[in-house]
């Protein structure tokens, strides 16, 4: 009789207290949360590299980066790339080796937080000698982030990768 007693109100207790155990939902949103709010404090130090895993050209062609440098760093308002560039380019130079590089201040940099979706928008301007770049940078909650990057002399380029905080140099 005790023990069903006991095991009876051992039921009503959990069947009456949902509160104690979480969905599996709701702890997936509180982890992207947890990594969205790392990820912001990232982006608003203002220092942080974007390193490309993969790039998309506008003709659809996709080609793994993993084993290529490439990178976009950021320190606060000045840009440095050194990204491979596919495609067509209206201006040939032949004394360059092709791919987008910059080390230039950024022009018109704006930073859009999206809490709700929890995602980060960051656009800016950069030039070299010959171009112009306008920079589109979407990072999600994860760190993971897509880079759009439009030229005055060449096609539009996408590159899929990880932001991330830059090491220190000792």
């Amino acid at each position: 009789m005790k023990k069903a007693a006991f095991i009876t109100f051992v039921l009503l207790l959990i069947v009456s207290n949902p509160t104690f155990a979480q969905s599996k939902k709701e702890l997936k949103k509180q982890a992207e949360l947890k990594e969205y709010t790392k990820t912001k404090k990232l982006i608003q130090g203002g220092v942080y590299t974007f390193e490309a895993t993969s790039a998309n050209t506008q003709k659809g062609r996709r080609i793994d980066l993993t084993t290529n440098f490439n990178s976009l760093k950021i320190n606060n308002a000045h840009a440095i790339a050194d990204l491979p560039f596919f495609g067509f380019s209206q201006v040939s130079n032949f004394k360059g080796d092709g791919g987008i590089k910059f080390d230039s201040e950024n022009v018109d940099y704006k930073i859009e937080y999206s809490d709700k979706k929890h995602r980060i928008t960051i656009k800016f301007k950069a030039k070299n000698k010959t171009e112009t770049f306008d920079l589109f940078l979407t990072v999600y909650s994860d760190a993971t982030a897509t880079l759009n990057v439009s030229s005055s002399q060449r096609d539009f380029m996408s590159y899929r990768g990880d932001v991330e905080e830059v090491a220190v140099e000792k």
